[in-house]
C-alpha cells in the first residue's frame, strides 16, 4: 500500500502503474486557493510555522505622550503600558475523496485534476467565509444603507477611516456582487470623459475623454480586484455575508490578521480494498481583528 504525503513546496512524483499523479495537482490547488480567496489578501498575512492550536504573539506598542518642558525642570517620563496581540491557529479544514480504478480508467475525463481544483476552490471558498463573517461580527463601526451603496456611503467610510488616523494605502471595498450596478450607474465612476480625459477613476482607465473603457471589465488579476474607487481597491463577492441585512466592508490591511500554517497540504494513498486512490487536501488557519478602526460595515438590504 503506497502512503504519500507532500509538503506544499515539494513535488509529487507518486505513479499508479505507469501512470503520473502529477505535479500540476498540488499547484493548481494552491491556485485556486490563491485565486478565489478575495477576504485573504485584504488581510494582515502573518506566516508562522507550529503546530496546530499554536497562539501567536504579536507586540502592541503605545503611543507616547507629549509635554512641554519646562526650564529647570526634568523631562517628563511617559509611562506606556504595553499590551500584546494574539491569534489561535485553530482552524484545521479537508476535501477528502476517493477515485476508484474503474473511474479512472472508464472516464475520459481527468478526474484527479478536476477534483483537485474542485478541492482548491472549497476550501478557499471556507476562509472567505470565515474571514467576512468575522469581519461583521467584531468591527465596531458600520454604516447603514438602503438597496444600493451609494456614493455617498463611500465618501462616509473614507472620512471614518481618516479621522481614526488609518493610514491611505491599502484600503479596500468588498460588496455582494448585487451593488455592481452602483458603480456601472454612477457616471463619474466609469466614464473617463467625466474627468476631462484619462483614466476614470476606476483603474485601468486609458485614453482620451469619452473612452468608456475605464477598468470597469474583469480584472486580469488573480486576485478578483475590479477596479478602483477614491484609491481603495474595489472587490465582489458571493460571499459577503447576510444577517438581517447584507454586510458590505470597507477596510484596511491592518483591520484583521490571517495566520494560514498550511496552504495546502495535499497527500495521497492507494487504498487496495476500494481498488481507489484516497485523496486529502488540509489547510489550517487562524483569523482575528488586529485593529478595529481599521474596518467598517456597509449594510445593504440587497
Amino acid at each position: 500500500m503506497a502512503n504519500t504525503k507532500f509538503a506544499p513546496d515539494e513535488a509529487m512524483t507518486v505513479t499508479t502503474g505507469d501512470k503520473f499523479v502529477g505535479e500540476i495537482w498540488l499547484q493548481e490547488t494552491r491556485e485556486y486557493l490563491k485565486m478565489n480567496l478575495v477576504a485573504a489578501p485584504l488581510c494582515k498575512n502573518i506566516e508562522f510555522e507550529g503546530k496546530k492550536g499554536d497562539v501567536v504573539h504579536i507586540p502592541d506598542v503605545t503611543a507616547l505622550t507629549v509635554n512641554n518642558k519646562v526650564a529647570t525642570d526634568a523631562v517628563v517620563i511617559s509611562s506606556p503600558t504595553e499590551t500584546e496581540f494574539t491569534l489561535t491557529v485553530n482552524k484545521h479544514k479537508h476535501v477528502a475523496w476517493l477515485l476508484e480504478d474503474i473511474l479512472e480508467v472508464q472516464s475520459m475525463y481527468d478526474l484527479r485534476n478536476e477534483y483537485t481544483k474542485g478541492a482548491g476552490y472549497e476550501l478557499a471558498k471556507a476562509i472567505d467565509t470565515d474571514l467576512l463573517a468575522g469581519f461583521y461580527g467584531d468591527f465596531g463601526q458600520s454604516i447603514t444603507g438602503g438597496a444600493l451603496v451609494t456614493d455617498a456611503n463611500l465618501q462616509k467610510a473614507i472620512e471614518l477611516m481618516d479621522l481614526g488616523d488609518v493610514p491611505g494605502t491599502d484600503r479596500s471595498f468588498i460588496f455582494r456582487p448585487t451593488q455592481k450596478s452602483t458603480f456601472f450607474n454612477l457616471d463619474k465612476f466609469y466614464r473617463a470623459d467625466f474627468r476631462g480625459g484619462g483614466g476614470s477613476i476606476l483603474s485601468s482607465g486609458t485614453g482620451p475623454g469619452g473612452d468608456l473603457r475605464g477598468g470597469m471589465g474583469p480584472s486580469d488579476n488573480k486576485d478578483s480586484k475590479f477596479g478602483e474607487i477614491y484609491g481603495c481597491g474595489v472587490y465582489f463577492s458571493r460571499n459577503v455575508p447576510l444577517s438581517t441585512t447584507y454586510k458590505n466592508i470597507a477596510i484596511q490591511k491592518d483591520a484583521y490578521a490571517l495566520a494560514i500554517q498550511k496552504s495546502p497540504r495535499f497527500q495521497a494513498q492507494y487504498k487496495e480494498e476500494y481498488l481507489g486512490w484516497l485523496f486529502v487536501v488540509d489547510v489550517i488557519y487562524g483569523y482575528a481583528e488586529f485593529r478595529d478602526g481599521c474596518g467598517i460595515v456597509i449594510t445593504t438590504t440587497a
